[in-house]
């Protein structure tokens, strides 16, 4: 059944690209093609060289006349119409708790600690799904309880005192925003852990740190005043938000051998808009659990020009001697915020920011970020950890010309010149193009590319869009990275991202040959050693897949666990499940299929976003913004009214 989805996609099976260069950013262009017509994988003829996947012959203990279990997988469930789940688009934000059941399958018995789901829950408006407030969702993989929470910022309760007055918040593009309350916080995308707390964050917002046991929200990172507005003057002269919008990144980076928090603090650069120079910035901030230290980034060692982000940071990283930041394929369109319309193409390039930590000492001072420029956008990308011999080696995944910052609204055509289904709107429109890994080394003096190696495959369909790995932060050096691919959906295929990526410069696939059947999420185990996928699943059709989550056995090697992953779809079949579920893999057996299936009734669960696996409750820490001296100076030359909102349903809930 697996092989029959696959010839779906009317592709060319197996690509992979292989490449060395030197010398300019574009090396890439005379990338080798190879071609295979073979799943990459172990060849089932060559013997094991691992002596842990031999069969036991000899007992190591006296015999107890029990033979071994039988591994029992899960089935895959009912077989579900050929079409987009539509209960993605709808969720649950009552807080809730309740235990799991096994609904097909056999339970691993050797897993033990927590895994964290963040996700937003969208609004009944048909805004697009990843805009909603925040919830989290921690499961107890002990006792396979499940409890689910929504986050309050102070923000949250400003907006619920306000619904209704001309005044209040509304939904523009990516943004709830108010033209006199400001932006909202909307803590929904993803977590990081750091020693003895827990973040959440989002890619407007200031990262939270929150209670691990009730999943409520303990205290911002930074003072307000800490953080720059990411608008600039020119808009905001005459408009006094109390609640500004602060742009950040939803991935900022941890070194667990410091203590640093890396992230940053960026202005959106809104002279696109209007045609006119940029008015953008981005500064990194450094944080050790006391003062933020703020770092001025500029393109020159005369520190003439900043560095300009053009459409929005959604992750960094920080090796042992740098500090990367990506220009991320994930376009913020302000025009949505100042009533325009329109949509704006992603780059169809990586533009990377390069600071070395040596030169981060002080505070309030500028720096110089050298310039990356690496063929083919990306929205995720990870770096070995040791980069001490000046050599940088990233991790990409190209999601080609798939664009995740446009959704189906309203009037939309397909590619087949039918009109979307109502019930879809909000969602994200289909990829135009397969996707691409790509595995680079960087001579961080010169910033060029020394080698690449790319996979370019069908399984990439829809993808490579969410990773995990072994561990909360990059080991030295990449060993396994797990990828998973969405897939594509005829109904989602719209008539604008295709005229708008037409003529995307490294096209894979000709638009007349996409799908027009739906392609299922593919689960990917990928060797960044060898840069070969080496096994894979493909979901059942109607289910939509997000939130794969590596979890380590108990007693296991590295790389030897679980990859837990959030599973929703339509079923109303399965008894005990609202067919909304929690499928669990073994991290090196992908091919077989689940070996478990958890669900309940009662669980209603949307498009989940990014996740992470904890062994323990981390204890917290006495770090503490007082959100009173935050706000109290914001609010001070408002009207009565807005003061006495905050007075009443803001100051008395964070003392």
């Amino acid at each position: 059944m697996k092989t029959d989805r696959r010839k779906a996609l009317g592709l060319f099976s197996g690509f992979v690209l292989s490449a060395a260069c030197s010398g300019a950013d574009k090396g890439l262009d005379n990338d080798t093609f190879i071609v295979d017509d073979e799943d990459t994988g172990d060849d089932p003829q060559e013997p094991s060289s691992s002596p842990t996947s031999e069969p036991t012959t000899e007992p190591t203990s006296e015999p107890s006349g029990e033979p071994e279990p039988e591994l029992v997988l899960a089935d895959e469930g009912p077989e579900l119409p050929d079409r987009f789940p539509r209960s993605l688009l709808d969720g649950d934000s009552t807080p809730s708790e309740f235990t799991l059941s096994v609904l097909s399958g056999t339970l691993p018995s050797d897993v033990s600690g927590y895994l964290y789901v963040a996700y937003p829950t969208p609004y009944d408006d048909d805004s697009a799904v990843v805009l909603g407030e925040g919830m989290i969702l921690r499961l107890d993989l002990a006792s396979h309880s499940l409890k689910t929470n929504i986050l309050k910022p102070p923000c949250y309760y400003v907006d619920q005192a306000t619904q209704g007055e001309d005044y209040s918040f509304y939904n523009a593009g990516l943004a709830r925003v108010s033209f006199t309350l400001g932006a909202r916080s909307l803590l929904n995308t993803a977590f990081l852990p750091m020693e003895n707390r827990l973040l959440v964050t989002s890619d407007a917002s200031r990262p939270w740190s929150i209670d691990a046991e009730d999943l409520t929200l303990n205290s911002p990172i930074g003072r307000l005043e800490e953080w720059y507005n990411g608008l600039p003057d020119v808009l905001t002269t005459f408009v006094d938000w109390p609640l500004p919008l602060t742009m950040s990144t939803a991935h900022p980076a941890y070194d667990s051998s410091t203590g640093e928090l890396f992230t940053v603090n960026w202005g959106v650069n809104v002279g696109s808009v209007f045609d006119v120079g940029g008015l953008g910035f981005i500064h990194l901030l450094v944080w050790d659990g006391g003062e933020m230290r703020r770092f001025r980034l500029k393109t020159d060692w005369l520190h003439l020009d900043n560095v300009r982000i053009i459409q929005s940071v959604h992750q960094i990283a920080v090796t042992s001697d740098h500090v990367i930041i990506m220009d991320t394929a994930f376009v913020s369109e302000m025009e949505d915020l100042i009533g325009g319309a329109g949509m704006k193409k992603q780059k169809s390039e990586s533009i990377l920011w390069v600071v070395p930590r040596s030169e981060l000492v002080g505070d309030d001072t500028t720096v110089q970020a050298k310039k990356l420029t690496i063929p083919r956008e990306a929205a995720h990308f990870l770096a070995d950890y040791d980069s001490s011999q000046g050599r940088i080696t990233l991790h990409l995944g190209h999601q080609c010309a798939n664009d995740s910052s446009e959704f189906l609204a309203e009037g939309d055509l397909l590619y087949n010149g039918s009109t979307c289904d109502p019930e879809l709107h909000g969602m994200i429109c289909a990829t135009t193009d397969t996707g691409v890994l790509g595995k680079y080394i960087i001579d961080a003096d010169s910033m060029t590319i020394l080698e690449s190696q790319l996979i370019q495959d069908e399984r990439l369909m829809g993808g490579p869009s969410l990773y995990t790995f072994d561990g909360h932060h990059a080991p030295e050096e990449f060993d396994t990275i797990w990828w998973l691919s969405f897939g594509i959906s005829p109904e989602l295929r719209a008539q604008k991202t295709e005229a708008a990526y037409a003529d995307y410069p490294y096209r894979h696939i000709p638009l007349s040959d996409l799908p027009t059947e739906n392609v299922p999420p593919i689960l990917c185990r990928v060797d960044v050693k060898t840069m070969s996928i080496e096994e894979d699943y493909s979901f059942p059709n109607g289910r939509f897949v997000s939130s794969p989550t590596f979890v380590p056995k108990t007693s296991g090697e590295d790389g030897e666990g679980y990859i837990y992953c959030i599973v929703v779809s339509d079923d109303d079949q399965t008894e005990g499940s609202s067919g909304d579920e929690i499928w669990i893999f073994d991290a090196q057996n992908l091919s077989q299929g689940p070996l478990c299936r958890l669900g309940h009734p009662s669980l209603n669960l949307p498009m989940t976003l990014h996740s992470l696996y904890l062994e323990s409750l981390p204890s917290g820490d006495s770090y503490s913004v007082s959100i009173y001296d935050d706000y109290n100076t914001q609010i001070a030359n408002l009207d009565s009214e807005i003061i006495t909102v905050f007075e009443n349903e803001v100051f008395t809930r964070f003392v």
